[in-house]
């Protein structure tokens, strides 16, 4: 009995070895499969870009010369009408002053004109008038005592030249009052002279800030390109500035995701220099045209909040949303044949046999898609299927049994 005892061993061993290549060659294949399930997929775009702001100026000194001051470097924040750079200007300087000085005599001629002249005028016109009426009055009297005998022609003709001595004062009186009151020829010579000093300094202080160059808007600067002691000709860029304003991102996503973008989609961005760091972002243009050279489309994003680290030119990482299904039918990627293409499709297990099946794909994230038909609610989809091909014998294994 004992020594039967190994015999029988090795002849179960035998039988187990004959059962299991017996099974492995009747048998079909166990290969693993998954039905549809239900989850939420978020479809996204992924694409580098930059921070570029909506608005730049690139400033100059409008007349040349030397440069004496460059009071702003690259970083800085400025402000609209802030001085950044002061061309030499002690010539512009002088006529300004001299332009200011003409103007200062101008308006206390006017001033002295309306202040003192015109009333002490219109004073000598009062008593000049008194006194014209009062000549007026004694030559009509010695003309009654002449006619009365009581006086000599010569008395009548002395009182008859004061009296028109008089009247000749009077009219003299009145012009120069009427000449010096407003609207007169002499207020209007002296408020002409007020113009022309005004004009003139205009012209002089105008002339002076051709030698300044200023910050149009607030904003910061890019780029400086001059330094003291340049001597710079009239209209060369000097400063580029990023004005303030909504800040935008620029990316170029390859041109096959044309027909998914639009305006409105969310988005997620964040800086390679604070990969740590997201933000929000809004798709806010994309291009009607495609750059035929790189097969790319160009896509704005406004950022509604931007963070205060984001500068112009800075690099950014943008997943933008194409598409959000929740409860939606998915199979794994790797379920799926030339998903790709117009033409996907699945190995469905029917009968013990693979067979392929046309299906329509919608949203894809990165390990599930989307399923809108060609499979039925409790079909088997054989899962990462290697060689397997459509019309061979197969059975379904869970997937990770």
């Amino acid at each position: 009995m004992v020594r039967n005892q190994p015999r029988r061993a090795a002849g179960a061993l035998a039988l187990a070895l004959v059962v299991l290549f017996v099974a492995r060659v009747l048998l079909p294949p166990a290969v693993p499969v998954v039905t549809l399930t239900s989850r939420t997929v978020t479809e996204t775009l992924v694409s580098a870009g930059r921070v570029r702001s909506v608005s730049r100026a690139s400033v100059g000194a409008p007349a040349g010369g030397t440069v004496a001051q460059v009071l702003a470097r690259e970083g800085d924040r400025v402000r609209r009408g802030q001085l950044l750079v002061r061309v030499e200007d002690a010539e512009a300087l002088a006529a300004a002053s001299g332009a200011r000085a003409r103007l200062a005599e101008a308006e206390a001629s006017l001033r002295r004109l309306a202040s003192v002249t015109a009333p002490s005028s219109a004073a000598e016109l009062q008593a000049a008038e008194l006194e014209a009426r009062q000549r007026a009055l004694d030559l009509a009297r010695i003309r009654r005592l002449y006619e009365a005998g009581a006086v000599s022609r010569t008395d009548v003709e002395q009182v008859e030249r004061t009296a028109e001595s008089a009247q000749a004062r009077y009219a003299a009186a009145r012009g120069s009052a009427e000449s010096l009151a407003q609207g007169g020829a002499d207020r209007r010579v002296a408020e002409a002279a007020l113009a022309g000093a005004r004009g003139a300094l205009a012209v002089a202080e105008a002339r002076l800030e051709l030698t300044r160059v200023r910050a149009p808007a607030d904003g910061r600067v890019l780029t400086r390109m001059v330094e003291p002691g340049d001597i710079v000709p009239p209209g060369r860029v000097l400063m580029e500035l990023a004005l303030d304003g909504p800040t935008e991102l620029v990316t170029f996503p390859d041109e096959r995701s044309l027909g998914q973008l639009r305006p409105g989609l969310p988005a997620v961005a964040s800086a390679d220099a604070f990969p740590g760091l997201r933000f929000e972002a809004v798709v806010a243009h994309v291009a009607p045209v495609v750059d035929p050279q790189q097969g790319t489309v160009e896509v704005r994003l406004a950022v509604p909040d931007p963070p205060a680290y984001l500068v112009p030119d800075m690099t950014v990482s943008v997943n933008i949303e194409l598409a959000r299904r929740t409860a939606a039918p998915t199979l794994p990627l790797d379920a799926v044949r030339a998903p790709l293409s117009d033409t996907a499709w699945v190995l469905a297990l029917r009968r013990g046999r693979t067979v392929p099946v046309p299906v329509q794909l919608g949203a894809r994230d990165a390990a599930w898609v989307e399923i809108l038909g060609g499979l039925q609610p409790d079909e088997r989809v054989v899962v990462n299927g290697g060689e397997l091909q459509p019309g061979e014998r197969a059975r379904a294994r869970r997937r990770g049994a």
